[in-house]
């Protein structure tokens, strides 16, 4: 993961001018067609801009639950200036969880693996799914679940989500040639967790939705 803050200056400055909607957090995000072309740097990095000019945290929402290479990255040190992941925090948000795992296990608590620690000196929360308490045999996969990403717009100003071969900044934008709000599509697996909160649109240059 690479600090790329200085490249996305005028992404910043042109998203920073729309107004934030009613419901809370807006969407914005960076897509790729394949791995390895960089949009988590892209969105971990948008996500340090926002969390250092925005009146409410951040939160970066980690969907690769198997490898989690966003806090990863942050735990390397991936900007000089940037602090590291710190105390973990229940990620639950008291709503029905974006994983799913099976098969289940009888007696195990699993229902709140997701955690989300703050990174020292920046108003910014990255989650965590802590894999390592999966029993032998278990997996662990994304599902839907609005209610979370509902809840999740009403603590923070901005969120940002990667995983499922894209990357999500969570902000409304107001685009086209007249203005008007474009309609949210899904062109995501289907075990996208966050398809019926946010956009999802694969491949091509960054589209403002």
């Amino acid at each position: 993961m690479r600090d790329l803050r200085e490249d996305l200056e005028p992404v910043w400055r042109a998203t920073a001018r729309v107004s934030a909607p009613a419901a809370g957090g807006r969407v914005i995000m960076f897509t790729s067609a394949r791995l390895g072309e960089g949009v988590t740097s892209l969105a971990a990095s948008f996500a340090c801009i926002a969390a250092r000019r925005s009146d409410k945290p951040v939160w970066m929402v980690e969907l690769d639950l198997r490898r989690n290479p966003v806090f990863q990255g942050f735990q390397d040190g991936f900007a000089r200036d940037v602090g590291k992941p710190g105390r973990a925090y229940d990620a639950s948000l008291r709503q029905d969880p974006i994983y799913r795992i099976t098969p289940r296990v009888e007696g195990a608590r699993q229902s709140k693996l997701l955690t989300a620690h703050d990174i020292d000196g920046l108003p910014l929360l990255v989650t965590r799914f802590r894999g390592d308490r999966l029993k032998a045999g278990q997996k662990v996969r994304t599902q839907q679940a609005p209610a979370w990403w509902q809840a999740l717009r009403g603590v923070s100003s901005w969120s940002a989500s990667c995983g499922c071969r894209f990357t999500a900044l969570h902000l409304r934008v107001r685009s086209g040639k007249r203005g008007r709000l474009r309609k949210s599509v899904c062109a995501c697996p289907s075990s996208c967790c966050c398809w019926r909160s946010a956009p999802c649109l694969f491949s091509g240059p960054l589209i403002l939705d």
